[in-house]
């Protein structure tokens, strides 16, 4: 075995002694080390701010869905069963690359049973102080819409589930949320959205 040369000896020591110090490579250049992954998380979204009361109506701003938002909300079903109404609901783009921060805040996805335009049944409302008390998540919209469903267990006074089976067709479920608008392939409602438009979607009652 041929005999080390004298840096070497110097390299191993310093190994032993103080780790890589004077024989590591040199840095890389920061202006030139590829970017840190986006985090796709952000703090639990707060619970909304909005109150919806019986016998009154969803207060403006709050605009129908169309299918030319950049974000759609659409109502793909309501079913009554038992003393409930259950709806089942989409939220859509027609951009492939767009992005929904999920939960939506401040508003998200809530149902609400209307007649002729006033509020007669909703959710009962959560009693955590977060949407579900986990991070939001980006969910990828434009290339599998979020679905899921909502259901209308509190009755408001003088609102039965009897009257409601009796005359469905003069009862609507309707589905709110914040207003996402959009800027480049995410979403979010900036701070700046205040008093928190709404968008709304509405089907009629089937048995």
């Amino acid at each position: 075995m041929s005999p080390r040369s004298p840096r070497a000896a110097v390299c191993a020591a310093t190994v032993v002694a103080i780790g890589l110090v004077g024989c590591a490579p040199r840095a890389t250049d920061p202006s030139t080390a590829p970017p840190a992954p986006q985090l796709t998380t952000s703090p639990p979204q707060a619970v909304q701010h909005r109150a919806y009361a019986c016998g009154s109506t969803v207060a403006p701003p709050v605009e129908p869905s169309t299918a030319g938002d950049p974000v759609r909300l659409s109502v793909t079903g309501v079913r009554l069963h038992g003393d409930r109404v259950t709806a089942r609901y989409e939220i859509s783009s027609a951009h492939t690359t767009t992005v929904l921060t999920y939960p939506v805040s401040p508003t998200p996805p809530t149902i609400l049973l209307m007649r002729a335009g006033h509020i007669v049944g909703r959710h009962e409302p959560p009693a955590s102080s977060v949407v579900d008390g986990r991070p939001a998540e980006m969910r990828p919209i434009g290339r599998h819409p979020y679905v899921s469903s909502l259901t209308v267990d509190a009755w408001c006074p003088g609102t039965t589930a009897a009257q409601v089976r009796s005359h469905p067709a003069r009862y609507r479920a309707e589905i709110v949320m914040s207003v996402q608008p959009t800027g480049g392939p995410q979403t979010a409602p900036p701070a700046r959205y205040l008093p928190d438009p709404l968008t709304s979607a509405t089907a009629r009652l089937t048995r």
